[in-house]
């Protein structure tokens, strides 16, 4: 049931829970996995509200009042929920980290939004932050959904549950309040906070879902962290509006079989997921085989041919072949799979576009809370990140440059007006430092004003074409192209079992056929070690930390060039 006739973009996010809480308290909003009791649970709207006026009362008792911060590190859940909501009815402004960030980033973080009030998930949290503990002097009180014996953090779910009931109040009703400070994820440096305003999520979460309409019987499973706005406005406020399920999936690791145990109609996630499974199915049999390897071409053929193509009879085989067999494996009932975050690659989006999965891309930013664009059910174009949704206005610079102004664009970045101003020009103007081309009003980013490779030569190269072309060997699983100012291009691949590199770098050469011939990979580094968050060389949307890379292996690829 839409509540779209009382709420538009001059609400709240109070505002918006009130009313979906009103119209369906019964439904049931969100199913999670409980690991003390070994089964999964489903909470109502209503049973949200309660929890939601309880932590309200917890938050007051704090002291805490309109503009004061929150930090919520956690996995996504009920617990990350209860909390937002309750800040937001209050005007108490979140600041959401990443559930598996470094102590040093979360200090850093804690410190520059003024955080007075820290809520974790348990003890990889804090085993995290307990030696960054003295930094976060403004930080005066730490609570985690599961109890820490002998530390000073004050066990949030064990606390609420012995509080007496209180209604849950929405006092702050101006739209153009900070509803939150997101961090970007800071690839290239130091990441700054976004403050977005109630009116930016709402009326984005209004647009982006009349772009791609989702209905209350619609199921999504959740996997990626609520602490990128992705997720939080496409995942978490889009189903709130119109009512549908959200499940929170355990983890990424356990995703496979929680696709099938929590079964989703609507998937929302980052290109590096499909990746991960278009190579589990390509690498093994039946697919790693003569006949295997031809259905798998015919499939991308299919899925890049137009609608009265004879690949598109042709691509019926296939389809009905394995096509069948790998939607059984998403949990054989998802219509939508929406991708954002970062380019998809081209091989990848049409093999499953081939055999039946309408993949639908879209584009955005923190900055924009985030969608921008996004490709229609029925107007899907190959490599295009859609057209804009309703109140985004896109234009190109005069070097090719996206700007986007909108209902969605950020006030700006947190205690830096250099920085804001920069970003956003005196006509609203957001520069997002994204190359494109727009035709027919669908967007193609083709690459990144700040990440282009410049040769010695003078001539331009995207590194993030290349990185996804090395990608399509199925040995290379992660790929880094560098090499600026220099007279070539070289790269770094990981690759899951050992290669010989001069090996590789031939057969890698074949999937740049169709690259400029000063864009080809001339010397290579094969790497064994995953790049992951943990580890820092990724950002929590699975993309590179260039900088963070250019440092690890600045030797080897100077070594290159001498």
């Amino acid at each position: 049931m839409s509540i779209l006739e009382r709420i538009s973009y001059d609400h709240t996010l109070g505002q918006l829970f009130e009313e979906r809480v009103a119209a369906t308290p019964g439904a049931v909003a969100y199913i999670e996995y409980s690991h003390v009791l070994g089964k999964w649970f489903k909470h109502s709207w209503e049973s949200v509200h309660q929890q939601a006026g309880r932590a309200q009362s917890l938050l007051k008792g704090l002291g805490l009042g309109p503009g004061d911060r929150i930090g919520i590190m956690a996995h996504g859940g009920t617990y990350w929920v209860t909390l937002d909501l309750a800040a937001a009815g209050l005007g108490i402004v979140t600041v959401p980290l990443y559930h598996r960030d470094r102590g040093g980033n979360v200090a850093y973080v804690a410190e520059r939004s003024r955080v007075r009030a820290l809520f974790i998930g348990g003890p990889g949290q804090w085993q995290e932050l307990e030696g960054e503990r003295t930094r976060m002097t403004g930080v005066e009180h730490i609570f985690s959904a599961i109890t820490i014996p002998g530390t000073e953090v004050r066990p949030f779910l064990l606390e609420l549950s012995s509080m007496a009931s209180s209604p849950y109040r929405v006092t702050q009703n101006d739209p153009d309040s900070t509803a939150t400070i997101v961090f970007t994820s800071g690839t290239t440096g130091r990441p700054k906070g976004v403050q977005l305003t109630h009116a930016n999520i709402l009326s984005n979460a209004i647009a982006a879902t009349a772009a791609v309409p989702i209905v209350p019987e619609d199921r999504l499973l959740s996997f990626l962290p609520l602490s990128h706005m992705f997720e939080r406005t496409v995942g978490y406020y889009s189903p709130m509006l119109h009512g549908s399920t959200v499940a929170f999936a355990r983890s990424v690791a356990t995703l496979r079989e929680d696709l099938r145990l929590q079964p989703p109609t609507v998937l929302v996630s980052v290109p590096r997921v499909y990746e991960k499974i278009y190579r589990a199915l390509t690498s093994r049999r039946p697919l790693n085989s003569p006949i295997g390897r031809l259905l798998v071409s015919l499939s991308r053929k299919a899925g890049r041919a137009g609608p009265f193509s004879l690949w598109r009879v042709l691509g019926l085989l296939p389809r009905r072949l394995i096509g069948q067999k790998v939607l059984r494996g998403l949990g054989g009932h998802l219509r939508i799979a929406i991708t954002g975050g970062a380019a998809t690659n081209s091989r990848v989006a049409d093999f499953f576009s081939g055999i039946g999965l309408k993949v639908l891309q879209g584009y955005g930013l923190t900055e924009t809370s985030p969608v921008v664009s996004v490709n229609r059910e029925k107007d899907i174009r190959r490599r295009s990140v859609g057209p804009p949704i309703e109140g985004v206005e896109v234009r190109l610079a005069e070097d090719q440059e996206l700007l986007v102004r909108g209902r969605g664009v950020m006030q700006g970045y947190l205690d830096d007006p250099e920085a804001t101003q920069a970003a956003i020009d005196s006509e609203g103007w957001f520069h997002t430092g994204d190359l494109a081309r727009i035709k027919e009003n669908h967007i193609y980013i083709v690459g990144r004003a700040k990440e282009i490779i410049v040769l010695s030569n003078g001539e331009k190269v995207p590194p993030e074409d290349l990185e996804g072309a090395l990608c399509n060997d199925p040995r290379v699983s992660q790929a880094w192209v560098a090499g600026e100012g220099r007279p070539f291009l070289s790269a770094v691949v990981v690759v899951e079992e050992p290669v010989d590199e001069d090996q590789l770098l031939d057969s890698v050469g074949g999937l740049l056929h169709d690259f400029p011939g000063y864009a080809h990979i001339k010397r290579l580094h094969v790497e064994t070690e995953p790049w992951t968050e943990h580890n820092g060389f990724l950002t929590a949307t699975l993309k590179l930390r260039r900088r963070a890379l250019h440092e690890k292996y600045d030797k080897v690829i100077s070594a290159f060039y001498k």
